[in-house]
């Protein structure tokens, strides 16, 4: 729909204000799939566990969609500040933005737990 049935009496709808969303799991439905993350470190689930809850970890603190968190890279993070940049052409939208960690927090954990993972040497990795 390219304009409202109000536009004609001089109202207009600003699309990318509307379609914001504002929506956070409760605790009960975070601990649920954390939960169901650790039965998931089976053989047959292929241990996949862990790293599903690192996963569900990251996506819950960043709010970030799928697509702009597996493009997130070490040089995204900006470990003073506490901010991972999303530039704008890993984002659905097109726009720039920063999203705030807390730094001793569950994200830095995880993060730094998947750099060990990779085996990436320690002068590769920018200050955790």
């Amino acid at each position: 729909m390219s304009t409202s049935p109000f536009h004609r009496f001089g109202f207009s709808i600003k699309a990318k204000e509307e379609t914001k969303r504002d929506r956070r799991i409760g605790t009960d439905e975070e601990q649920s799939l954390l939960s169901a993350a650790q039965v998931m470190n089976s053989t047959e689930h292929k241990f996949v566990g862990i790293s599903m809850h690192d996963r569900l970890i990251g996506a819950l603190d960043m709010c970030c969609r799928q697509g702009e968190m597996l493009r997130i890279l070490n040089r995204h993070v900006d470990w003073e500040r506490h901010q991972i940049a999303i530039p704008g052409h890993n984002a659905k939208d097109g726009d720039n933005r920063r999203i705030p960690f807390d730094q001793p927090g569950r994200f830095k954990y995880v993060w730094c737990r998947g750099l060990q993972q990779l085996a990436l040497p320690s002068s590769r990795v920018s200050n955790p």
